[in-house]
C-alpha cells in the first residue's frame, strides 16, 4: 500500500476516534434529570389564534430556543412549550427544514402544526417524521425533518408531552463508517438520547412559490403587514404588530422588533412604541 492510501486510512480512523471521544463525553451525562416541563393542562391561551406569531421572511435561516420562557399551550398531546410563526404574505408555498441538536444525552423532539389563514390545522408533521443524523467532525447528532408548507399561513413547533423521557438510539458514527466502507463492525455502544421539553432548533425557510393577488385589496386582506396608512388601522393589523413586536423581543431579536415598530408607526398604530418599550422592560426584568 502506498503512502497516500495509508494516509487516507489514518485520517479516516482518526476522525472516527475523535467523534467516539466526543460521543463518550455526551453519553456520560445521560443520567441527569429531565429539565422542567410545563404543568399538565397549563396553557397561555384559549385558542391557537391567541398565540404570538413571529413573522418569517421569504427566505430565512434562524435559531430557535424553547425554554421555560416560551409560550405554553395545551395541545392534543398535552401541554408543551412552543414557538409560533407566520409566513411572509408573499409566500404561497415554502420548503422548511427543522433540525434539533442532540446534546448531553437529551434532545427536543418536535411536532409541527401548519395552519391556514383561519387558524385551522391543515397538516401535522409529527416527531416520527424527524430522522436521526449521526455526528461527524463538523456537527453533533441531530433530528432533521424536511417538508413542504403549501397554502398555509402559520406554523407552530412544540413537543408531544406523552413522549417526554422516551429514548432515541442513534447509530454510532464508527458503525456508520464501517458500513460505508464494508469493514467489520466495531465494538462500540450506540449513543442514547432522551426526549425533553426544552432545546435548541435551527430552522430554514425557502419560498418555492410566490403568492399572486388580483388586487391590492386582496393582498392586504390576506395579511396585515403592509396595509394602507389612510384612516384608522384595522384591529387585525394592530393585534398582529403588537404580537409580532413582543415575540421578536422575547427571542432577543431587537432589530426585527424595531423594523416592525417602524412599519406599525407608518400604519398609524400609535401605541406600538409603548408595546415595544413594555416588552423590552419585561425582557430585561427576566435577566
Amino acid at each position: 500500500m502506498d503512502f497516500c492510501c495509508e494516509n487516507k486510512i489514518s485520517i479516516k480512523y482518526l476522525s472516527v476516534a475523535i467523534v467516539t471521544i466526543l460521543l463518550s463525553g455526551c453519553s456520560a451525562s445521560m443520567t441527569q434529570q429531565l429539565p422542567l416541563m410545563p404543568a399538565d393542562n397549563a396553557s397561555c391561551c384559549e385558542s391557537l389564534k391567541q398565540l404570538s406569531f413571529v413573522p418569517l421572511k421569504e427566505t430565512e435561516a434562524l435559531n430557535v430556543s424553547l425554554d421555560n420562557h416560551s409560550a405554553v399551550f395545551n395541545f392534543d398531546e398535552g401541554s408543551s412549550y412552543s414557538k409560533s410563526f407566520v409566513f411572509s404574505p408573499r409566500t404561497e408555498s415554502a420548503h422548511v427544514t427543522i433540525k434539533s441538536v442532540m446534546k448531553n444525552g437529551q434532545v427536543f423532539s418536535p411536532n409541527v402544526l401548519l395552519l391556514n389563514k383561519n387558524y385551522k390545522v391543515v397538516e401535522k408533521v409529527t416527531y416520527r417524521e424527524f430522522k436521526t443524523q449521526s455526528a461527524d467532525l463538523t456537527k453533533a447528532s441531530q433530528l432533521v425533518a424536511n417538508f413542504a408548507a403549501e397554502n398555509v399561513r402559520y406554523m407552530i413547533v412544540y413537543a408531544d408531552r406523552r413522549k417526554l423521557g422516551s429514548k432515541i438510539v442513534v447509530p454510532h458514527p464508527a458503525k456508520v463508517r464501517a458500513k460505508e466502507f464494508g469493514e467489520p463492525m466495531p465494538m462500540v455502544t450506540d449513543p442514547v438520547y432522551q426526549r425533553v421539553a426544552v432545546g435548541k432548533l435551527t430552522m430554514s425557510i425557502h419560498t418555492t412559490q410566490y403568492a399572486s393577488y388580483a388586487s391590492d385589496d386582496e393582498r392586504l386582506s390576506s395579511h396585515p403587514s403592509k396595509a394602507s396608512n389612510s384612516g384608522n388601522p384595522q384591529q387585525e393589523s394592530v393585534t398582529f404588530y403588537h404580537q409580532a413586536i413582543r415575540a421578536s423581543i422575547a427571542d432577543n431579536d431587537v432589530d426585527k422588533a424595531m423594523g416592525l415598530l417602524r412599519d406599525a408607526e407608518q400604519l398609524g398604530i400609535t401605541d406600538a412604541d409603548q408595546v415595544f418599550r413594555d416588552a423590552m422592560k419585561a425582557q430585561l426584568d427576566k435577566q
